[in-house]
């Protein structure tokens, strides 16, 4: 796609739009790679702290963890946590913990 990375804070713009040869232009291709980059550089700058990268973009928890599940795939995914608190067993239903 025709996206380059640029620097934020620099005269440069963050993005660039190099469009090439080409004669027409899919908005809503480029809305979606913009949207993915910036939902991956979010999640790697707060080592996949949804809340913290939900707040660098200026948007509301709800709304990038809908973003994030739209876009699937294991590299949208937080690193596991620990399993505290639950069973012994490792299921972790609630049944279980309960009895």
């Amino acid at each position: 796609m025709p996206l380059r990375n640029g620097y934020a804070g620099e005269a440069r713009p963050l993005l660039t739009l190099d469009p090439g040869e080409r004669e027409e232009l899919d908005l809503r291709a480029l809305q979606v790679e913009l949207e993915k980059h910036a939902v991956l550089w979010a999640m790697k700058k707060t080592a996949g702290d949804q809340g913290k990268a939900a707040q660098i973009l200026g948007l509301p928890r709800t709304s990038f963890v809908y973003r994030l599940n739209r876009m699937g795939g294991d590299e949208t995914k937080p690193p596991k946590r620990s399993s505290k608190g639950r069973s012994s067993s490792g299921s972790g239903t609630k049944d279980e913990e309960t009895r």
